[in-house]
């Protein structure tokens, strides 16, 4: 499991897209939204260093089969 801040958006794989597919994320600042509940706005979350992830994709991805 890789915890990260999240430092730059939108999220972008960096596993050979050429290998692995589309880099783009389909989690979008509405869904971070919606998790966060009102407590800040994502923007906010963002610009204060508040906003984390857990990376999974590309920590495991290598190692399923297609």
């Amino acid at each position: 499991l890789c915890i990260g801040l999240v430092q730059e958006w939108p999220l972008i794989s960096k596993l050979d897209p050429a290998v692995y597919g589309d880099p783009n994320s389909l989690i979008t600042s509405d869904i971070v939204e919606k998790e966060i509940k009102g407590v800040m706005s994502f923007d906010e979350a963002l610009e204060n260093k508040r906003l984390f992830m857990l990376d999974y994709h590309d920590l495991l991805l290598p190692y399923v089969s297609k």
